[in-house]
């Protein structure tokens, strides 16, 4: 039987459906079967998990929502680079929503109602894959000093040590990373990380980095993050910390 935690924790399941019942059913099955579950009742609780939490390893999505749609949930994941899997519950059953449902990015698709051994399988098939997608596919890292960012598995170190990050954090680094150097700016930052002008403003970025600062400051071997020209910000080779 496949495990439901890896060498360091268990696998993460975020599950969002809005049936408070049913959501609190399968919770307790899943954490049961070993997995550790976070939940949403809408697409806005979903995404705030995605944005500011470390990103799960396998999502249960409900296809209708108060806020909108699991599809749609799903399209704005893989258009953002969300690439964690995606196991649909709805009602629907014809040829057309499947289409849409998978078109949209969704890896597996499970009709109501459904038994929670079925829901258990569709589970292990899609961290099989995964896992074997990850075996298959070689790490592709991001180092400065003793920073290391692994983008095939979208984690972070710190010379050696888990570096615990937030998924905003993360994807912050990789963009100042990729950078090489060179400055990037806040408004560059808030378009790359929250897409149209408006979904996140320069106070909500400052709070990021400076969260970053802190958890970079406690190793001497970690990059500086300075700000190094007007309102933008860069990542240089040495230790501590710079305003």
């Amino acid at each position: 039987m496949l495990s439901t935690t890896t060498a360091d924790s268990p696998i993460q399941v975020l599950l969002v459906d809005d049936d408070p019942r049913l959501r609190t059913l399968l919770q307790d099955e899943l954490e049961d079967e070993g997995y550790q579950v976070s939940t949403a009742a809408d697409a806005a609780g979903a995404w705030d998990q995605l944005n500011h939490c470390s990103p799960p390893d396998l999502l249960v999505l409900d296809w209708s929502l108060p806020d909108g749609s699991g599809p749609e949930v799903c399209q704005r994941m893989r258009e953002a680079g969300i690439t964690v899997p995606v196991l649909m519950l709805t009602g629907h059953d014809d040829v057309t929503d499947r289409v849409l449902a998978l078109d949209a990015g969704v890896d597996d698709y499970l009709v109501k109602p459904f038994s929670v051994e079925e829901l258990l399988a569709r589970l292990r098939a899609l961290q099989r894959r995964r896992w074997e997608a990850e075996v298959d596919q070689p790490d592709q890292l991001l180092v400065l000093g003793g920073l290391s960012l692994n983008l095939t598995a979208e984690t972070a170190s710190l010379s050696g040590s888990v570096l615990p990050l937030l998924k905003k954090e993360y994807d912050l680094l990789v963009q100042l990373l990729l950078a090489d150097g060179k400055a990037c700016s806040s408004e560059v930052l808030l378009l790359n990380l929250w897409g149209e002008a408006g979904l996140a403003s320069p106070t909500i970025l400052d709070v990021y980095l400076e969260s970053i600062r802190q958890k970079l400051s406690t190793d001497d071997s970690s990059p500086r993050l300075q700000l190094c020209a007007d309102d933008a910000w860069c990542l240089i080779e040495g230790g501590g910390v710079s305003a």
